[in-house]
């Protein structure tokens, strides 16, 4: 299907129907569909000749990123904050300098406190469901560093499966798996972040030394 015109040819599009990614002229890239479609709808312009859609300067892979995530919620937790709500969408990279840079955003649902570690929670509507821990879920309590590793290890979850939204229901019945292969360390990465048991799950520097992140 042919989507538009740009400066250096005709432009096609496609979707494989195993993971969503895009077809461009029969060569698959792995770029968000989102971010396509960004593009397009940026070539309309108004009449003073800008674009009422953002554009999109470049694409960064936040699993290429996770250490940095890692270290900066180690430094959170440091100085007793605990964000309550990692994910995605409250992640930012900033490539000011060349070298993107992990920014973490949206504090409005944290937590803080000098006994942080050992503090039970029973309230997380305020965060995001689809991402609380299994304690949670089961138990309706739960502590900030299993759940911060939680969150990171959904969020890689999600990054590696690509169309896939990770849900904790879903993965704690088995209804949720990648469907990929994956290296040995990744795949000990995330059963360390993401075993059912808060107990057993990896704690943040544990995960912070794991040999995938270095």
């Amino acid at each position: 299907e042919k989507i538009g015109e740009g400066g250096f040819g005709s432009v096609y599009a496609g979707y494989r129907k195993a993971d969503s990614f895009p077809n461009i002229k029969g060569r698959k890239h792995d770029v968000p569909v989102e971010a396509l479609l960004m593009l397009q709808a940026s070539c309309i312009k108004d009449a003073d000749g800008h674009s009422a859609v953002v554009s999109l300067l470049d694409k960064y892979d936040l699993d290429q990123e996770l250490a940095k995530l890692v270290d900066a919620a180690i430094k959170m937790h440091a100085v007793n904050v605990f964000h309550r709500d990692l994910k995605p969408g409250n992640i930012l990279l900033e490539a000011t300098y060349g070298v993107p840079r992990v920014r973490v955003i949206d504090f409005g649902f944290s937590a803080s406190g000098s006994v942080l570690y050992l503090t039970a929670h029973h309230c997380f509507v305020l965060g995001t469901l689809s991402y609380a821990p299994p304690e949670f879920v089961l138990r309706g309590t739960y502590r900030a560093g299993p759940t911060t590793v939680w969150h990171l290890g959904a969020m890689l979850f999600e990054l590696l499966a690509g169309s896939k939204q990770f849900d904790t229901l879903l993965f704690i019945s088995q209804m949720l798996q990648l469907n990929r292969v994956l290296s040995q360390d990744c795949r000990d990465f995330l059963h360390m972040c993401l075993h059912c048991d808060p107990e057993q799950r990896a704690s943040l520097v544990q995960i912070h030394q794991h040999p995938w992140l270095i």
